[in-house]
């Protein structure tokens, strides 16, 4: 099965190039391009790699879904943690305000 069109988008969608990605699995180039033309097949040993450098789970690789071109912002999430209960309770309810108009 071919993994080429799929992350040839996550690449897209993290804003690298074909050299950036074929560097960071050590490999040339020329070789990484090719897996995305569909003309070789990535080395297996490097799915798991691959996966990990798009943050996405192998079989994520193996499905051409939405959902992985969704997954482009994640750099821009943040993650915030309130121990104060008052505060917490302040938050959710203006989640909840703010999804209800």
């Amino acid at each position: 099965m071919n993994i080429g069109n799929t992350i040839r988008k996550l690449r897209i969608n993290a804003s690298k190039t074909q050299q950036e990605i074929a560097d960071f699995l050590n490999v040339d180039r020329r070789t990484y391009a090719k897996w995305e033309e569909g003309i070789t097949d990535v080395k297996s040993s490097l799915i798991p790699k691959i996966a990990e450098i798009f943050n996405v789970k192998i079989s994520d690789l193996y499905n051409e879904r939405k959902e992985i071109e969704r997954k482009k912002n994640l750099d821009k999430n943040i993650i915030i943690l309130v121990t104060d209960n008052d505060i917490v309770e302040k938050i959710l309810n203006l989640v909840n305000d703010t999804s209800k108009k």
